[in-house]
């Protein structure tokens, strides 16, 4: 590799080790503190790495390993998992919804009360966008009817476009979105970023504690010349995600039309029930001319 190239933190091995690192909380408490909008100082010295290897309870029980799982010692939240999912595969949505279902079932022990479970977090990087309707930066999914009746809000999904964001970043249309937003932007485009000078920019843009910005750029600096990271970066399984992503956009398609259709067919539901047009449009983010014509059918 070329000096002035690093090893994105899109690699699984540098995602880990720069964010999962259980000598230094920080890093995490400030990716934490951006994704969250939860301040810095308030989540510094309240989280804590657990253990990723997910125990096997029986024989026949697939032995699975988060990237990285924490604990935030604060009210309201509880666990959080963060997964680098490279290049598009149904299989990979499944797999971290049955990393969050665990996580969850396994937060209250026998005699415990219900009431007690703990919020479950999962944060997913991703280079495609699991919903091309929705222009959010954090595309945030709960349990819910199709009415969209949240069932709990204890189990929260969050899936960021890390991709779009770099584009955002690159083409200078970071402007059009809100501070919060920016960060994330910032944030996630770090992530995607092999060029030092690049590199430097952008973390320099983030609203982030100066020690801890100085952290990221040394810790990232001796990551991308680990000789262990570097036989890693751009093996055949790194190269397989990204294949795979390719091969994968006929089924990414059958996706996005089954979201159009179940969209339309909510709406129709809710047309029924005499919802006004506001309301429809507001919730599916159809067009009242994209609502209107779904009376005529």
């Amino acid at each position: 590799m070329e000096k002035t190239k690093l090893i994105p933190m899109s690699c699984d091995m540098v995602f880990k080790k720069m964010w999962g690192d259980p000598d230094n909380i920080d890093r995490l408490s400030a990716l934490l503190s951006i994704i969250l909008g939860i301040p810095y100082e308030k989540l510094r010295n309240r989280i804590e790495i657990i253990d990723s290897e997910k125990k096997v309870t029986n024989k026949a029980e697939k032995r699975q390993r988060f990237d990285i799982l924490a604990k935030v010692k604060l009210s309201l939240l509880g666990k959080v998992n963060l997964e680098m999912n490279i290049g598009f595969d149904q299989t990979d949505i499944d797999r971290n919804t049955s990393y969050i279902s665990h996580i969850f079932s396994s937060n209250i022990r026998s005699g415990e009360n219900y009431a007690d479970m703990e919020t479950v977090f999962q944060i997913n990087f991703n280079d495609y966008d699991i919903c091309k309707e929705n222009e959010d930066i954090i595309d945030k999914y709960y349990y819910m009817n199709k009415n969209f009746c949240i069932l709990t809000e204890k189990l929260q999904i969050y899936h960021i476009n890390i991709a779009k964001c770099k584009n955002i970043w690159y083409n200078g249309d970071i402007k059009k979105y809100n501070k919060l937003d920016q960060q994330v932007i910032r944030l996630c485009t770090l992530m995607t970023l092999t060029d030092e000078e690049e590199f430097r920019t952008c973390i320099g843009e983030i609203d982030m504690d100066e020690l801890v910005k100085k952290d990221i750029e040394e810790v990232e600096q001796h990551l991308s010349a680990d000789d262990e990271i570097l036989a890693y970066y751009g093996s055949e399984e790194d190269l397989r995600k990204l294949e795979l992503g390719k091969i994968k956009n006929a089924e990414r398609r059958g996706i996005e039309q089954g979201y159009i259709e179940k969209t339309m067919e909510i709406a129709r539901n809710m047309l029924l029930e005499n919802i006004d047009l506001d309301t429809i449009s507001r919730i599916t983010k159809l067009t009242k001319e994209e609502i209107n014509s779904l009376s005529k059918d």
